[in-house]
């Protein structure tokens, strides 16, 4: 598979991602980022001063709750099916893809011969206990309405890349710094 730049939506283009699963990032960012804050203000536990590899913790369970989240999501292109991860996107074209399965937890997708899942949008476990119709089934019949009416059906191969990091990510590493800062310097 070739790389690819990063790749966005662009307005109009359908994109899907899970809304409870970005609030569940935000959630443990912010706990994290509130038990940080109230380190720096207040005395550590221990009373220690200076650094502590325990400080580092906060900022990396909230990092890694952010990112595995909140980064997942599905865009449609009249070119390609754009799937990305928490690390790595995959740029699918239209002509690619051989089958489109959502009976399990995730949307999987087949195009040459190997499976993708889509981590964007899960079903619940209810939905599956009670053979309800979830998430990734609604997307799925979405998908293909989307192709049968507005694809282009271009060759080319599937491609990857990294996925960059939103912006809000990026604009919390200055405030991790500080607190850590007031941290170990009180």
């Amino acid at each position: 598979m070739a790389r690819i730049r990063n790749e966005t939506a662009r307005p109009g283009q359908p994109r899907w991602y899970g809304k409870a699963n970005r609030l569940s990032g935000f959630v443990i960012m912010g706990t994290m980022l509130a038990t940080g804050l109230i380190i720096a203000v207040g005395e550590r536990p221990e009373g220690d001063k200076g650094f502590n590899a325990y400080d580092l913790v906060l900022p990396g369970f909230g990092y890694a709750g952010i990112i595995i989240f909140s980064r997942a999501e599905i865009v449609a292109s009249p070119f390609f099916l754009l799937i990305k991860g928490p690390f790595i996107q995959r740029r699918i074209p239209w002509s690619r893809i051989e089958d489109i399965d959502s009976k399990g937890k995730w949307l999987t997708i087949t195009a040459d011969g190997e499976s993708y899942t889509a981590t964007a949008v899960e079903a619940m476990n209810y939905s599956l206990m009670f053979n309800r119709r979830s998430a990734p089934q609604d997307i799925h019949k979405q998908i293909l309405e989307y192709r049968e009416s507005r694809a282009t059906f271009l060759d080319g191969p599937v491609r990857w890349s990294f996925v960059r990091p939103p912006m809000y990510e990026l604009a919390l590493l200055p405030v991790w710094v500080a607190i850590l800062l007031d941290i170990w310097t009180s």
